[in-house]
């Protein structure tokens, strides 16, 4: 495709489209003038008319030639806004009609008010107040012309006469989007198989959160906890769907989530109009891409041990029933349902490196030491999912930029770490960071301006650490979708209340923070 300014630059014609139209204007006159210095016949008149009109002829033609080349729609019009008649012949298939004569900005815009503002702008570009490219920057590059997404191109090209070029882009623009989508589900599966225990464990938040969902909307007085409850379940659920790029789900799974938390605030009912039947059609919608590709089969796959999972679980539940002496016999099952505690962790690294790119930060992948012990992964899947939150809040608020890292002397890229051993009756997990630590007079005044501590109180770093993981509290300036809504480190500690164990943190500036967490070892579950 040749592009416009080529146009106005070629080397077929010397003379541009408007200086044919002049030429053609004023051939009488000049032929006139000619006849009356040179003397010449009422024939030799007639013969130079003739001459001169089959060049014009020729020249026009080879501008028209030129102007069906570049495949594009191309005319140009003049500061009354009329359409010339010399234009490509893409325009009559364009618009479906011939142009000539036409206003130009009926062609090209619908409403009133469009008209308006490019009549002004044009105004000013013939009368000389302003340079055409101002002009043209202000005008939309991509619009929708006779129902079809069109990229426009303007040129001034003479005092009075502007060049329109039109690209049809609708079919460009369709096949973009196709692209994108296709390759978005390519994301979706590749993940999906590469971590296949992270995905069940999708699968489940989804059926745990839809169930709890529908309750909520069954019941007619609201439950205040429960619906807390939801929303911390939405949170973690919404970083899970990120990780597994279900794009449209996780919009729907933030805006009710940030809705829920401003009608807590506000102290007010929450309704939720239909949410969860859109939120479920979004989920089903964007898993059915994934059962396309594999199969129902690697689905049910994906939520089985040796055998099925609920059959498995109705042997387990029938020995604990009918043969409650027999440990051995029942230890000796669930050890084909155990598996290694880091790996409930398995995923962490790659989403550790997505938070970090989204955030601008520079991290090396997450390392995992130790966890090799075998656990029932039911017993802390919930656990386990809600830690993601701490990696999010390292990785956001403690890891510094690289600027600042070199400042301080520091490697560029943050380290982040998770440590997993027995120890006794416990199991013991920290996760760690060598960022900038916990900023103390930070939380301070967020805590105060949230009228957690009053202006006469000196809190100690203890009562400040507290107040971390109070809910709703954040110490960001903006809610966003990494970090901020005052839900993540409150997920944590709820799960880690659940297993009866604690959780410490112990931070150091400019050292990083450390989050230690103990669970006691419940019987049977490793």
């Amino acid at each position: 495709m040749i592009p416009i300014s080529a146009l106005l630059l070629t080397s077929y014609t010397d003379v541009s489209v408007s200086g044919l139209i002049l030429i053609i204007s004023t051939a009488p006159l000049i032929l006139l003038v000619a006849g009356i210095v040179t003397g010449a016949s009422r024939d030799r008149n007639m013969m130079l008319r003739e001459e001169l009109e089959t060049r014009i002829h020729q020249r026009t033609e080879s501008v028209r030639i030129m102007l069906d080349i570049s495949g594009q729609a191309v005319f140009t019009f003049d500061s009354g806004f009329k359409v010339l008649p010399e234009y490509s012949s893409v325009c009559r298939d364009f618009f479906r009609m011939e142009i000539a004569g036409l206003d130009v900005r009926r062609l090209l815009f619908e409403k009133d008010a469009e008209r308006e503002d490019f009549t002004q702008g044009m105004n000013l570009l013939f009368n000389h107040k302003a340079q055409p490219d101002v002009v043209f920057d202000l005008l939309e590059d991509e619009m929708v012309i006779q129902e079809k997404l069109a990229r426009v191109v303007y040129r001034f090209i003479k005092p009075d006469r502007v060049l329109v070029g039109i690209t049809d882009v609708s079919e460009s623009k369709e096949l973009n989007i196709q692209l994108q989508k296709e390759e978005r589900n390519k994301e979706m599966i590749f993940t999906a198989v590469s971590h296949q225990s992270y995905f069940r464990d999708l699968l489940r938040d989804a059926e745990d959160i839809f169930f709890l969902l529908d309750s909520i909307i069954a019941t007619e007085n609201q439950d205040v906890s429960r619906i807390r409850t939801l929303q911390n379940s939405l949170h973690t659920f919404r970083g899970n769907l990120s990780f597994f790029h279900f794009e449209n789900t996780h919009q729907l799974v933030d805006e009710l989530e940030t809705y829920i938390g401003d009608m807590l605030n506000l102290e007010e009912a929450v309704e939720f109009h239909g949410s969860g039947l859109a939120l479920k059609r979004v989920y089903f919608q964007e898993l059915r891409n994934i059962v396309n590709t594999l199969g129902e089969d690697w689905l049910q796959g994906v939520d089985s041990v040796q055998v099925p999972r609920r059959q498995f679980q109705q042997l387990m539940n029938y020995i604990r029933e009918y043969y409650p002496d027999d440990s051995r016999l029942l230890s000796s099952l669930q050890t084909f349902y155990k598996v290694p505690m880091k790996s409930l962790f398995s995923q962490y690294p790659h989403l550790s490196r997505d938070i970090a790119s989204k955030l601008g930060k520079n991290i090396e992948a997450l390392q995992i030491e130790g966890g090799d012990f075998l656990v029932l992964p039911d017993t802390y899947r919930e656990f386990s999912s809600s830690c993601i939150h701490l990696i999010r809040n390292m990785i956001d608020h403690g890891i510094e930029s690289v600027l600042e890292r070199e400042e301080l002397g520091k490697d560029p890229r943050g380290s982040i770490q998770l440590k997993i051993r027995r120890q006794n009756s416990s199991i013991v997990l920290q996760f760690s960071d060598d960022g900038r630590g916990i900023d103390f007079s930070k939380v301070a005044r967020k805590a105060y301006n949230r009228g957690l501590i009053g202006s006469a109180d000196s809190p100690n770093k203890a009562e400040l650490i507290k107040v971390l993981f109070r809910s709703g509290f954040s110490t960001s300036a903006n809610t966003m979708n990494i970090s901020g809504k005052g839900v993540g480190l409150s997920a944590v500690k709820q799960e880690v209340k659940k297993l009866r164990g604690s959780i410490k943190v112990k931070t150091q500036e400019n050292k990083g923070t450390t989050f230690t967490v103990e669970l006691p070892i419940k019987d049977g579950s490793i």
